[in-house]
């Protein structure tokens, strides 16, 4: 973002000098208001996604980061911060035919309040840190793909000095400072701006149904012949800007991005993390006994988690209404991180939870990202119930609900750009392929196992009676073998769901009993009940989706097999 009106350049720049710029700066703003009072330049509606079939007119790419200094990297950092700010409101504009677009209309003003923080700013020949700094990027790419689009400009201000490898030195640049330096286009059809952050670099594209050929434009003269500088290459280390920059020095940092705890992924954390590192956590406490020693800075949320746990209780333990509330608790803690994430932080990891909000939101975008995956992806979680529903379309609990479309794609579109899929997991290790960083089930400490060792004539299902918890499955295998069911939690199926099979309904105390442990899951996320009757000293019999193949005292069925399943209990009933 480049400031004007320009004055001959100091090179040491003084706080008298920067009091005279403002009450320049605060005449021309007012100026500007009072010309736009009454006008019809507004802010047009941003959609997350390109609806449009139209093809590409224009297109204009930037690197994120143009410098190998590490002392420019502050700056540089901010710059980045401000892009994804500005994401909000430009991801994807629609403009109607004759209507001026505004860059400060669309974008507002940058202020702290909205997330904005020091950037680079092109200022009477210095670059110097300010509030919004670096959307000069934006508007360069704006204008550059207009240009190629044959849009008319209908303002455009041109940088008064060059940056080595930007814009300005080709004469494709357009400068922006609020709101009285302002970019406006307009075309006599109608057309569409879209604006992305990925693979470090800025991306914008102009579509439109029609293409006109823009005139040459001739590179405008600059007042002076030598590149601006920036607090690292103009040697006045006693100018009062060198001190700001002194002051918000930094080299960067991973920010971790956490809700449920996973003892797998909290040891993981604590061989991987740094000591500039931040730890964003919903609460600390026994119910998320996260490591929070050693962490540069560690930020918590409880009056959230107190708020999502009184939720919780007024619902049922399944359901729709239930699937929804947490998917909105996990909205709404992905924002509250968004707010707290430091402007440095280049790399996240990510708790998949909040993942697609994230992604959806741009936080993600500028930034690598490795995900702490407690689940099966949404698209193939909705698959594997999709498919079990065809299987038993009697039950009610297998198509009760089904994300958001646009949801499922976030995270499709989200876990496709991570570096990691961190997860003890193995079916969704399988998943990620190459991307998959496998961690090592921990087992709970073992409980002291009431009754006799074994009992040949039951066989323990330590779930709720769910149908994606393989209940039919094992209704179906105790009838054909003539077994009687333990079950480890209530009946949701329906209420005579086991009617004519002998059950003990043992609840909690399901570990207790003798047995060979069944759940042939058709989705499973965390075992964590099969991880303790293997603490436990008992044999597990579990389904692929179940994440234990390969786990010592596991047998693998595949998933939705009855007939595996039988041959596996017999198997173990006549050893």
């Amino acid at each position: 973002m480049t400031a004007r009106p320009t004055a001959p350049i100091e090179r040491r720049q003084t706080r008298v000098a920067a009091v005279w710029f403002w009450f320049r700066v605060t005449c021309f703003r007012i100026r500007r208001l009072i010309h736009n009072f009454g006008s019809s330049i507004k802010r047009l509606k941003a959609d997350s996604q390109l609806k449009s079939v139209w093809p590409v007119r224009g297109r204009s790419r930037s690197l994120l980061y143009s410098s190998n200094l590490s002392s420019d990297f502050t700056l540089q950092a901010g710059k980045v911060q401000n892009l994804r700010c500005a994401l909000k409101s430009m991801r994807c504009v629609s403009v109607e035919p004759g209507s001026i677009f505004s860059f400060w209309a669309q974008v507002g003003r940058p202020t702290r309040s909205r997330g904005y923080v020091f950037g680079r700013e092109l200022r009477e020949g210095c670059i110097i840190p300010s509030i919004g700094g670096g959307l000069c990027q934006l508007s360069n790419a704006l204008y550059d793909a207009a240009l190629q689009a044959g849009l008319e400009i209908v303002e455009r201000h041109a940088h008064t000095q060059r940056v080595p490898g930007s814009m300005a030195e080709s004469g494709r640049d357009a400068t922006v400072f609020w709101n009285y330096v302002d970019l406006r286009l307009r075309a006599p059809f109608p057309w569409q701006i879209e604006v992305t952050i990925q693979g470090g670099e800025l991306m914008v594209e102009i579509r439109a149904e029609k293409l006109v050929v823009s005139k040459q434009v001739t590179p405008p003269p600059t007042i002076q012949d030598h590149g601006a500088e920036s607090c690292e290459s103009c040697g006045m280390v006693k100018c009062f800007r060198h001190e700001e920059m002194q002051h918000l020095a930094t080299q960067g940092r991973t920010a971790w991005l956490v809700d449920a705890w996973w003892p797998e992924h909290d040891a993981w954390m604590q061989e991987q993390r740094q000591e500039n590192d931040w730890l964003l956590m919903p609460m600390r406490g026994q119910r998320y006994p996260w490591k929070t020693d050693g962490w540069s800075r560690v930020i918590s949320f409880p009056w959230f988690v107190l708020k999502r746990s009184r939720k919780s209780r007024q619902l049922a333990s399944q359901g729709a209404a239930r699937q929804q509330a947490l998917l909105s608790a996990d909205e709404t803690l992905a924002r509250l991180y968004e707010k707290s994430l430091p402007f440095d932080a280049l790399h996240l990891v990510v708790s998949q939870n909040i993942l697609p909000f994230l992604y959806q939101s741009g936080a993600l975008a500028g930034r690598t990202y490795d995900v702490l995956m407690q689940r099966w992806p949404l698209a193939e979680l909705q698959r594997q119930l999709d498919l079990a529903s065809q299987v038993h379309p009697q039950s009610e609990t297998l198509a009760d609900f089904r994300a958001p479309i646009s949801l499922i794609q976030a995270e499709t579109d989200a876990l496709a750009g991570a570096a990691r899929w961190i997860t003890p997991h193995r079916g969704v290790a399988a998943l990620a392929g190459k991307k998959a960083v496998l961690l090592d089930w921990k087992l709970p400490n073992p409980n002291k196992v009431i009754g006799i060792s074994s009992d040949k004539s039951q066989i323990i299902f330590p779930a709720t009676t769910l149908g994606r918890k393989g209940a039919w499955e094992i209704r179906e295998v105790a009838r054909a073998l003539d077994l009687r069911v333990v079950l480890g939690g209530g009946v949701l199926e329906s209420t005579n769901f086991w009617e004519g099979l002998p059950i003990i309904k043992a609840g909690p105390t399901w570990n207790e009993y003798p047995g060979i442990v069944v759940l042939p899951a058709w989705i499973e996320n965390q075992p964590r009940r099969l991880l303790q009757a293997l603490a436990d000293g008992k044999r597990v019999i579990a389904s692929e989706a179940c994440g234990l193949a390969g786990q010592s005292g596991v047998i693998t069925i595949p998933t939705g097999s009855v007939k595996a399943l039988i041959k596996a209990i017999k198997a173990e009933i006549e050893v």
